[in-house]
């Protein structure tokens, strides 16, 4: 999987005494943790949107190249001002590649696609300001059924989505199970059995990130409370996840450090299920937790 990521968030600048301006930016494409450049050539289509309506037609649109050998890629996309209204609009920048987007995780085969969407923070047309330092990811994870998640730009690994999490998460979205005889014979056969029990479920997730892996749990399962778990770092990042969700009321997040003894609050009550990275850091905090059942995924 590959990742769009914004190198320098978007920012309008007036040119031609304010009758237009030119938005700017500086994009590149790389793996989940950024060891690596994609080495392919890709067509991608930059659309400038109305931040607040999803349907309406971009204000502009420029389609650019991505070369084989590129480390980052500079997007210019013109504008004409053509009402007053418009200086206190607010835009996203959008960045997508034409026949490989990876954005419907609904769809067999999703995950192992080639590019991930980018869609910038809103920003003013007024002009100078630089969009705030975050990417968002719109996936597509069934029908009618949108998960909206934030990504920094900035290089901390912990707010970032990771390949093994969008993997689950594209799996989930795909074999939900509606009956017991839709479980036997699935690639996952433990979750699936727990994920397909009518009953109530308890899900711990250890190393949530950006939380996507439990805020598509809680978006697809009615029956589930998630509760997500990370080190304060990534606090910030799964609470603004969370906020705009508006799924609070089956989900929440609580710091937790794996070198801490762990808090009675998650020990008190059987666990049905526990997502965590493969880290044997994780072991010591997994004995303490009682449960029913455990699935490990990066």
């Amino acid at each position: 999987m590959q990742y769009i990521r914004f190198l320098k968030t978007p920012r309008f600048v007036y040119t031609n005494g304010k009758r237009s301006g030119t938005v700017l930016a500086l994009v590149t494409i790389t793996s989940d943790l950024g060891e690596s450049f994609l080495f392919q050539d890709v067509a991608l289509t930059v659309k400038l949107l109305d931040s607040k309506s999803w349907t309406s037609l971009p204000l502009s649109v420029t389609r650019y190249s991505w070369k084989a050998g590129m480390r980052a890629l500079k997007i210019e996309l013109d504008l004409v001002i053509k009402q007053t209204e418009m200086f206190h609009r607010t835009v996203v920048l959008s960045v997508s590649s034409e026949k490989t987007t990876a954005d419907d995780l609904s769809q067999s085969g999703a995950a192992s696609s080639l590019v991930l969407s980018a869609y910038s923070s809103p920003f003013g047309l007024s002009g100078g300001l630089e969009a705030e330092g975050y990417v968002e990811r719109r996936l597509t994870i069934g029908r009618e059924k949108a998960l909206l998640i934030w990504e920094e730009t900035r290089e901390s690994i912990a707010r970032h989505i990771w390949d093994g999490g969008l993997a689950l998460t594209a799996y989930l979205a795909q074999n939900i199970p509606t009956s017991e005889s839709d479980i036997k014979g699935k690639n996952l056969d433990v979750l699936d059995k727990i994920l397909g029990l009518p009953e109530s479920l308890e899900v711990l997730e250890l190393g949530s990130g950006c939380g996507i892996v439990g805020l598509a749990l809680a978006s697809l399962y009615e029956n589930c409370h998630v509760t997500l778990t990370d080190l304060p770092l990534a606090e910030d990042i799964i609470v603004k996840n969370l906020e705009y969700s508006g799924l609070q009321g089956n989900i929440d997040f609580k710091p937790l450090d794996w070198d801490q003894n762990i808090p009675e609050n998650l020990t008190a009550k059987p666990i049905g299920l526990i997502r965590t990275l493969i880290d044997t850091s994780a072991r010591r905090a997994l004995q303490e937790v009682p449960r029913c059942g455990y699935f490990a995924g990066a």
